[in-house]
């Protein structure tokens, strides 16, 4: 999933960059730069590649930057809501799933995509104007929980998270009865028979 993500992802963009070599913006030259890594290379040209590498201390700023968007829910929430209504939504939940949390067996990872997933679901329910309308639109958290699910292993952890909320709910609830109209005629028949 994740290989496709890329490869999608640089298929968009090599796209993007012919449109603006048709416009006469860019150069054949920039592009095969760009994009070298999707060519066949020679050995030479692969031994190059390896010396323009990350240095050693752009790795580790590297591993601080995705340390603290792990560890620090905070900051991709507010990256997530600040996709609302725009076309880059899919790309940040291909982001944020596939890169930041793509370990999906990394207990402690799963942890931390959980909590943050906790955390904008918050958010979102206090900033909702009416309960019928909370998650009702293709925002980033619906997408996100959408995508969520597909991982392997993640309906799992969410059937053990949810089962006992639901069944405590069922057990508590004489009706789960949704329609207004037959409620408010089977609350019309409780208030009868207590009358009667």
């Amino acid at each position: 999933m994740k290989e496709n993500f890329l490869l999608h992802h640089d298929v968009q963009s090599l796209d993007e960059q012919i449109k603006m070599l048709i416009k006469n913006r860019i150069t054949v030259e920039e592009i095969a730069h760009k994009f070298s890594h999707l060519m066949p290379m020679s050995d030479e040209t692969t031994v190059e590649s390896t010396r323009a590498a990350l240095t050693h201390e752009q790795q580790t700023l590297y591993g601080q930057l995705f340390y603290e968007l792990q560890s620090k829910s905070k900051f991709l929430v507010r990256t997530a809501k600040a996709t609302a209504g725009s076309s880059q939504i899919s790309n940040f939940v291909n982001t944020v799933l596939l890169s930041i949390f793509g370990d999906q067996y990394d207990n402690h990872e799963e942890q931390m995509l959980l909590v943050m997933m906790r955390d904008f679901l918050k958010i979102e329910f206090d900033n909702a104007n009416e309960i019928g309308t909370f998650m009702r639109s293709n925002s980033c958290l619906t997408q996100l929980l959408s995508n969520y699910v597909r991982r392997p292993g993640s309906i799992n952890a969410v059937k053990e998270i949810l089962a006992p909320l639901i069944l405590e709910v069922i057990g508590k609830a004489d009706s789960l009865e949704i329609n207004p109209h037959k409620v408010r005629s089977r609350m019309e028949r409780n208030r009868e028979r207590i009358l009667n």
